[in-house]
């Protein structure tokens, strides 16, 4: 019986997809980094902020729009330890806000945050995984 208790494996907990409640913004679009928050009226703005990221390994940025009428709320990105960049979008739906990433160089990572400041679409939705929380 002992031997039974001891030699079993712990079971790894699986993985799980979260889904978080759908926010609002009350501004047309509003960037976040680690240095605040604030409303942005111009690309070179966020731009800017994603520039910051690039040169510190420690940033991240996220661009937020008040009006996400193809479902993304904001998209937010960092630098990976291993090189390139993350990025993520946020999906809502009527159930909730679920996140999916991938990972991308750091001109994908400027051309889809400039893709969703113009239109707040952003192509190829398809390809991103969803985020996992152990």
């Amino acid at each position: 019986m002992f031997k039974n208790f001891f030699n079993k494996k712990k079971a790894a907990k699986a993985p799980q997809e979260v889904i978080f409640k759908n926010t609002s913004c009350d501004v047309p679009r509003r960037v976040a980094s680690q240095s605040g928050e604030r409303d942005v009226t111009s690309w070179d703005e966020v731009e800017e902020a994603i520039r910051d990221m690039l040169a510190d390994p420690e940033e991240f940025v996220i661009l937020t729009v008040g009006d996400p009428r193809f479902g993304i709320r904001f998209i937010q990105s960092t630098q990976l330890k291993t090189g390139g960049i993350t990025l993520e979008l946020a999906l809502e739906t009527p159930q909730g806000t679920r996140l999916v990433e991938k990972d991308c160089t750091q001109q994908e990572c400027l051309e889809i945050f400039r893709e969703f400041y113009n239109t707040t679409s952003v192509q190829g939705v398809e390809q991103y995984t969803p985020v996992e929380f152990t």
